[in-house]
């Protein structure tokens, strides 16, 4: 149904009333929309207004998307022409299959033409149409997401929700209530029913991305939910049936996280029906150059440039950097060469290297950490105390360089200063 005449109706109601300024939709939308953009600067419906989630709920739109600006110009490809503010947020009505066009026509997916993970690709095509639940793991930046929404593409769901949560990003206050769901007057400011990711996501995809942030308080209504098909949101007393497919990924080792009790076993077998690994950028550094170009094309297109190719040389920085934030690493560096590329060429001048690589440099720091014998736990420790030392004790510029969450950080260094290890460390 179309709701953009009445909502305009409705704002220009309270507009005769001196009570708010509204987006121009007129420049927005053509046509009827078939859903709904919450509009705000951060990915959360919950930022917004209440009644204006409330007020499409009572026209019978079921659709509503919380979103960010930056989001929207990134990803769907939406350039917003106006914006102004209004109680109601920021808002901005649109067909949501235009969401997944829009992520088309960037072409967000896997590019590479390393032979591991091209079988990882194979294989993920095969056991999609499956229903089994899959966990991959690899470092940050590596394209985890990617994979999951292509097995989601992949699958007999593929025309279904595909909904994706970032268990880092919530506190662990508000993750439960973000999953699962609740009901009216459940707690105190639980104005209105909301439905959870999970049943967001029913009939489709859920992702549950950096499970392993989840706390193991919370870990145990997860694996119940996984097990049974089945949820209660918080202060309801019926039960919803799922028909859900799970995906999971973590940029930690899971069974290490078993073995120090940070992670249920018996969570981690029931998402460990098929495993993948994503190998790190600088073990495929012949996806370098390939990327390097394929963001090129993309960046120019998305800002109107001419840049041709990287030369000689730069490729050759390019392929023997050690890439701590992978392909994400990469995206960003290609892009801020193509906006500030002084020639059609890029040159090494032109790539902006945020630290020196110790091999390269000479300084074999790197090389030191490592011990024949040590565990990999033990390397990690090590790593990260260095790194922080190196950040003079940041932690937001430390979890940056090692390609984790702040959160995750955090996690590691309480680990590490109970058992009496000198940290240095502040936010």
């Amino acid at each position: 149904m179309s709701v953009a005449r009445d909502y305009l109706n409705y704002v220009e109601s309270l507009n005769n009333n001196g009570k708010s300024e509204h987006l121009d939709m007129k420049t927005l939308i053509e046509g009827e929309a078939d859903g709904v953009i919450l509009v705000n600067h951060e990915n959360n419906l919950e930022m917004m207004n209440s009644k204006a989630s409330l007020y499409f709920n009572k026209m019978g739109f079921n659709d509503i998307i919380g979103a960010s600006f930056q989001m929207l110009e990134r990803y769907v490809g939406l350039k917003i022409v106006r914006r102004k503010i209004c109680p109601l947020g920021k808002l901005i009505h649109f067909d949501v299959n235009l969401i997944q066009q829009g992520q088309d026509t960037t072409k967000r997916r896997l590019v590479t033409e390393d032979s591991s993970l091209m079988e990882i690709i194979s294989m993920s095509k095969k056991i999609a149409p499956t229903g089994a639940s899959v966990l991959i793991t690899g470092e940050n930046g590596t394209g985890k997401e990617l994979l999951a929404r292509l097995i989601h593409d992949e699958s007999d769901r593929k025309d279904n929700p595909f909904v994706a949560v970032n268990c880092a990003a919530l506190p662990e206050t508000l993750l439960e209530s973000e999953l699962f769901g609740y009901e009216k007057g459940a707690f105190t400011g639980a104005i209105q029913k909301k439905i959870g990711k999970f049943e967001q996501a029913n009939q489709g995809t859920i992702l549950l991305d950096e499970i392993s942030e989840i706390d193991i308080s919370l870990q145990a209504k997860l694996l119940r939910v996984i097990q049974e098909r089945e949820l209660d949101r918080l202060g309801g007393k019926q039960v919803t049936n799922l028909d859900i497919r799970i995906l999971a990924t973590s940029n930690v080792d899971l069974r290490e996280s078993v073995r120090n009790g940070s992670f249920r076993e018996d969570l981690f077998y029931r998402l460990n029906v098929i495993h993948f690994h994503i190998p790190p950028l600088r073990e495929r550094k012949g996806d370098v150059v390939l990327l390097a170009k394929y963001y090129i094309e993309q960046m120019n297109k998305q800002y109107n440039k001419n840049i041709i190719d990287v030369s000689p040389a730069a490729y050759e920085k390019l392929a023997n950097h050690l890439w701590p934030g992978n392909v994400r690493e990469l995206q960003n560096m290609i892009e801020r060469a193509v906006l500030f590329g002084r020639n059609q060429i890029l040159n090494i001048e032109d790539f902006l290297f945020e630290s020196p690589d110790p091999l390269e440099s000479g300084n074999h720091d790197v090389k030191d950490l490592l011990e024949p014998g040590m565990t990999i736990r033990g390397a990690e420790q090590r790593l990260i105390v260095k790194t922080l030392d190196q950040t003079m004790g940041n932690r937001t510029h430390a979890a940056k360089m090692l390609g984790i969450s702040l959160r995750t950080l955090r996690n590691k260094i309480n680990e590490y200063k109970k058992e009496g290890i000198e940290v240095r460390a502040y936010d």
